[in-house]
């Protein structure tokens, strides 16, 4: 049996709860998550990429 092509589907990912969905209309973009219906699913939390530099230097520091 031959082997199957891979294909690639595009979607989107919701930033708060990582949920990933193929939308049905692909000409709109979403208005909120379908998940945890939050309405900032494109945007990261606040202090969220603080919290990730702090702990980089954190272990940083611990390496030297």
């Amino acid at each position: 049996m031959g082997r199957m092509p891979k294909v690639q589907i595009w979607g989107y990912r919701c930033e708060r709860c990582r949920h990933e969905w193929v939308p049905r209309d692909k000409d709109q973009d979403p208005k909120v998550c379908p998940h945890c219906k939050s309405p900032y699913w494109d945007r990261p939390r606040q202090g969220v990429q603080k919290q990730k530099d702090e702990n980089r230097a954190k272990s940083k520091a611990k390496q030297r």
